[in-house]
């Protein structure tokens, strides 16, 4: 029973009024009476009621003309009809109006109670019905907004996969109509291998009644182009629980693609383009982590893999005595956009020490905030070598030209005995002094007039001058 309904009685009548208001009130039903069709009327469009109890022939305005002004003015109320008359053709009259019951007088308290319990419970399914449908249309045109406004192509197909929704969305993507794909596939939309794939993928789900996420499949558009699209799919149960298909949505990801095999084609170029420079290529970041990007195998011993961790990094491998000049220089370009070359040393992998060169610059971003040092490290081993080696030998010969012995300016010498006084005041033989001073060397001999003067009286030297003349 549907208590605290409240139900309006019209009759000409006020003892029925009153019994029949007695009986319902008994129900707990809240009752209201009037004994008048003109009565009736303004008390009906003033309030809202549940039911209404009218009788068929009343003085003044009788029943037909209450519920012709009823409907006329399109108030929502049920009715039940109270007739004494035994025809039948006008409780059927009544019915045909919008009645939804009638009764008889005499009748009984079961049979009035039976009709208004029936009407008023017709009366609330019926409002049931109309909030439920009235959701249930809301529902759909949610629907449909949220599906012609989304980006993504909105579907659903059955368990063979054939489409029964498409939204307007997949013109735009495949160039049909929603209605040309109703009772195709998307297998249709496929060239034959990519179809046997995705059909075998959903089939799949199917057998498992999952859902899917994320498939690239290839499809064929309208004009014979083709497009990459995303799918992802959920199943739908109908109210027994029973699959009955699936509701999914397909996104255009063929400029992306495209964007990707790019940005591909472009890295394969960058690592060839690094790969081919005759050096280790690195970033250095704001907090001085460094990521060795090429060749740090052939440069020291250590691949890229093992200097990009927390325990082994480009820093920790420089030597001792020029860690302090690199963390300065690296200061100096967190300040200032500039690019540096630096030589220091490097412990490799091995154990040896070997010399590099690091060609750097600093990167900032366009609001001038330090972003890190891009740089390229060369071995210059051989060439610092070959560059020492060269310094050697420069040394040595500025030595030897600092020790070649020569004579020049005044020679003081004695006039007598001829010797010849160095640059400490000592008097020296005139050989010894110019053999110390150069590099002459003397061979002693004797000159013809001094040969004259010492043996020009001795035989022995007559007969020799006597044989070369």
């Amino acid at each position: 029973m549907i208590k605290n309904s409240k139900i309006l009685i019209v009759d000409d009548e006020p003892r029925l009024c009153d019994s029949l208001k007695t009986l319902l009130c008994a129900q707990n039903y809240d009752v209201k009476t009037c004994n008048s069709g003109n009565e009736a009327l303004p008390f009906l469009a003033s309030n809202k009621f549940d039911l209404v109890l009218l009788d068929i022939f009343m003085e003044g305005m009788d029943g037909f003309q209450v519920i012709e002004n009823i409907v006329n003015q399109k108030i929502d109320i049920p009715f039940i009809i109270i007739t004494g008359n035994a025809s039948i053709e006008f409780a059927v009259k009544a019915l045909r109006m919008g009645a939804n019951d009638y009764l008889k007088k005499p009748f009984e308290s079961k049979e009035l109670f039976s009709s208004v319990k029936n009407t008023l419970n017709l009366r609330k399914l019926k409002k049931e019905n109309e909030l439920m449908t009235r959701k249930l249309n809301e529902s759909a045109q949610l629907f449909r907004d949220l599906t012609e406004s989304t980006s993504d192509w909105v579907w659903e197909v059955d368990l063979k996969g054939v489409y029964i929704y498409s939204s307007p969305k997949v013109k735009e993507f495949l160039g049909y109509e929603p209605e040309e794909l109703i009772g195709k596939t998307p297998f249709d939309l496929m060239q034959v291998d990519e179809a046997k794939q995705v059909f075998d993928l959903f089939n799949t789900a199917l057998s498992s009644q999952s859902p899917f996420d994320s498939i690239e499949n290839v499809n064929i558009h309208k004009n014979g182009s083709h497009v990459v699209m995303e799918t992802s799919g959920v199943p739908i149960f109908n109210n027994e629980g029973e699959l009955f298909g699936y509701r999914g949505i397909d996104r255009n990801i063929t400029d992306r693609k495209q964007i990707e095999e790019e940005l591909r084609n472009s890295e394969l170029k960058h690592k060839a383009l690094v790969k081919n420079i005759p050096g280790m290529v690195y970033r250095a970041y704001p907090d001085w982590s460094a990521e060795v990007i090429s060749d740090s195998e052939v440069l020291c011993g250590y691949t890229e893999k093992e200097l990009n961790t927390k325990n082994k990094n480009w820093l920790s491998i420089i030597h001792h005595d020029d860690i302090e000049s690199v963390f300065e220089n690296g200061s100096e370009l967190t300040r200032i956009q500039k690019n540096l070359v630096q030589r220091y040393r490097i412990h490799t992998k091995e154990g040896d020490i070997r010399w590099v060169e690091d060609r750097k610059t600093s990167v900032f971003s366009e609001k001038g905030d330090f972003l890190g040092i891009d740089g390229i490290v060369f071995d210059i081993t051989d060439s610092k070598q070959a560059e020492e080696g060269r310094e050697r030998i420069l040394k040595k010969l500025q030595e030897a030209l600092d020790n070649v012995k020569t004579l020049s300016g005044l020679l003081p010498i004695c006039s007598q005995c001829k010797k010849i006084r160095d640059d400490k005041g000592y008097w020296n033989q005139l050989e010894a002094h110019i053999q110390k001073h150069s590099y002459a060397k003397f061979s002693h001999g004797i000159c013809p007039e001094c040969s004259d003067e010492l043996y020009g009286d001795e035989d022995w030297y007559i007969k020799m001058k006597k044989k070369k003349e």
